[in-house]
């Protein structure tokens, strides 16, 4: 089969395609011919080598973490899916694998594809969904009435955070560049906010839950914000542990990470709420897998609005 791989590590151009064997399904996992896969941070991380003191891989390696298409072999003691079923499902960054024309994990990191919308589009959904429903829901245990501020609301992470902070009953101040407001008000953000205005007049300790979706938030910048009793919640954990307002036990606030775990359970919530038009995969560019190496780099330009889709295809058995 067709994939999309690095043998070393390095820049974007280090993302080749190459021929591999097509994987077969241990017992308990399922084979998916893919559609398309979700190009996410934690790709371009590894393929530049700035994970490799703590995940070892073995070269060559084809990257990949969320993806979308058609189951076509089960493994023993598979339960809930059924070959020709359409679904949706996530990798670890270590086990990766989703740049490819099939893919062969788990089956509880699968689920039944939306009813509504493209399985390409839908590759983009089940890691940047889950990170925003697990960091919501489990790490600032937000409630329905609150107030949330998303800083990095305009990318993958950013947009998913947003709607699911929507439905579940939370208003919600989105900051992001310029160009990307008009859009982050039609995902259901009550305010918008240009990132380049670091005054913000009016919304000092405003906010019950505040999530740095691309870790970039200023401590400075994430204590005005955040109400005395309220969570901070960021994917660059060290940078505000080090601010000496969040080290006093005595503050009030507190502050958490988010290391998304792939879920069936958290899957098929995000598949309910796509379903109920409650959430939709923000598209921001599509490549073919021969420009995979295209792809990461506009992954990596900082101004992606929402997600960019490598579509893998299949030529077939």
């Amino acid at each position: 089969m067709r994939a999309a791989g690095f043998h070393r590590y390095g820049g974007p151009d280090e993302l080749v395609v190459l021929e591999r064997p097509r994987p077969a399904p241990a017992a308990g996992d399922v084979l998916i011919r893919l559609s398309a896969a979700g190009v996410n941070p934690a790709d371009t991380h590894l393929r530049a080598g700035h994970l490799r003191r703590f995940l070892r891989l073995r070269l060559p390696f084809v990257p990949g973490c969320d993806g979308a298409g058609t189951v076509v072999a089960l493994g023993d003691e598979v339960k809930g899916l059924a070959v020709g079923d359409a679904v949706i499902a996530m990798a670890s960054p270590r086990q990766g694998g989703m740049y490819g024309e099939f893919a062969a994990l788990p089956a509880d990191q699968c689920a039944l594809a939306p009813a509504v919308g493209t399985l390409d589009t839908a590759a983009g959904l089940p890691v940047a969904g889950t990170t925003a429903l697990q960091a919501l829901r489990d790490r600032a245990r937000v409630s329905r009435g609150q107030t949330v501020l998303v800083y990095g609301a305009s990318g993958g992470v950013g947009t998913m955070v947003v709607q699911i902070a929507v439905a579940l009953g939370c208003g919600v101040t989105a900051v992001a560049s310029g160009p990307n407001l008009p859009m982050l008000r039609g995902l259901g953000a009550r305010v918008v906010l240009d990132y380049t205005d670091h005054a913000f007049p009016g919304h000092e300790g405003t906010y019950d839950v505040v999530l740095d979706a691309v870790g970039r938030l200023e401590a400075a910048l994430a204590t005005r914000f955040t109400a005395p009793r309220g969570v901070l919640v960021t994917m660059r954990p060290p940078a505000i542990l080090r601010h000496p307002s969040w080290l006093l036990p005595w503050s009030g606030r507190r502050a958490v990470t988010v290391i998304a775990r792939p879920r069936r359970r958290d899957l098929d919530e995000l598949i309910r709420l796509v379903d109920a038009g409650k959430l939709r995969v923000v598209v921001d560019a599509v490549y073919p897998l021969a420009e995979a190496a295209q792809a990461h780099r506009r992954s990596e330009d900082g101004h992606v609005a929402g997600k960019v889709i490598l579509v893998t295809g299949s030529s077939g058995d």
